[in-house]
């Protein structure tokens, strides 16, 4: 799978000059974590999430506390730039979504802005992930089994199991490459695998 095909399009972006009321409202009202942050030139430039506006802290409510809070003398932050993580780590369309998905794995991101050089495209969270993922299985046997059959040439068939393909026929060992390869693109698909009563000549035979 491609990020392209599973991202979210076009990317919903916020200015980093606008006002930290105008990231707060499309977060909140979009369902959004996080917006990309952009210039002038629409160039990405940063991205803001829900952690980043909760730094901006809500006053401490009197009741709540034996005290009352200390007054902060500090300049409170007032735009998106003050308060965005500059430089944010990036993806591409190209992109494997196997990759993306060990990113969201080992890290606490909710999502990547995908780009075409430094201009925000589109969007692939957890989410968007996880909603492939749950493809049903019977589905999934469907679409690779249309796609070996387009692919021609090796006599395949594939069978699904939790996302899982197996991929079962006759033909050489580079068709059942191929057949692996193809079964591999489609959305929802975990792993292939050949079947151990695949029959795959290591030459190619006349099929």
């Amino acid at each position: 799978m491609l990020v392209r095909e599973v991202m979210s399009s076009p990317a919903v972006t916020v200015p980093h000059r606008a006002a930290l009321d105008v990231a707060i409202q499309m977060l909140a009202r979009g369902g959004y974590t996080t917006l990309p942050v952009v210039d002038e030139r629409g160039e990405l430039v940063g991205i803001v999430s829900e952690a980043d506006l909760l730094k901006t802290a809500l006053p401490p409510d009197p009741r709540a506390h034996m005290r009352p809070p200390a007054t902060d003398a500090m300049r409170q932050p007032t735009s998106v730039a003050d308060v965005m993580t500059p430089d944010p780590h990036t993806t591409t369309q190209s992109s494997d979504v196997a990759d993306v998905a060990e990113i969201f794995a080992r890290t606490s991101w909710k999502s990547l802005p995908v780009v075409r050089g430094r201009e925000p495209v589109g969007v692939i969270s957890r989410s968007d992930v996880i909603r492939v993922m749950a493809r049903g299985d019977v589905d999934l046997a469907i679409e690779v089994n249309a796609a070996l059959h387009e692919m021609g040439g090796m006599a395949a068939h594939a069978s699904v199991e939790h996302g899982i393909v197996e991929i079962s026929g006759t033909g050489t060992a580079h068709q059942g490459a191929a057949a692996v390869a193809v079964a591999s693109t489609v959305l929802g698909v975990r792993r292939v695998q050949l079947a151990h009563d695949a029959d795959l000549a290591p030459t190619e035979p006349s099929l």
